[in-house]
């Protein structure tokens, strides 16, 4: 019993800080910068994710076939060195 009025109690502390954040922000007009920011932080997500995703694309067409070339018994005497 002791641990279900512990996990209510905390429930109760987290409910009040969320509260708390809200009051918080919505006073000291950390929501209004936000708004007004909108549209650079979905051209900059947009454009992290592309550079992501073409990096990483770019570095899987590279490292898979050089890795199964690298795999092979004639090349052990590069592997070490390339890896």
């Amino acid at each position: 019993m002791p641990t279900m009025k512990l996990t209510g109690l905390l429930r109760l502390v987290a409910v009040i800080a969320i509260f708390m954040a809200g009051v918080w922000s919505q006073s000291s007009g950390v929501i209004e910068e936000f708004l007004f920011y909108i549209p650079d932080i979905q051209f900059l997500t947009v454009q992290h994710l592309w550079l992501t995703a073409l990096s990483g694309g770019l570095a899987i067409l590279v490292a898979v076939p050089l890795g199964i070339i690298l795999s092979r018994p004639s090349m052990t005497r590069y592997a070490e060195s390339a890896m």
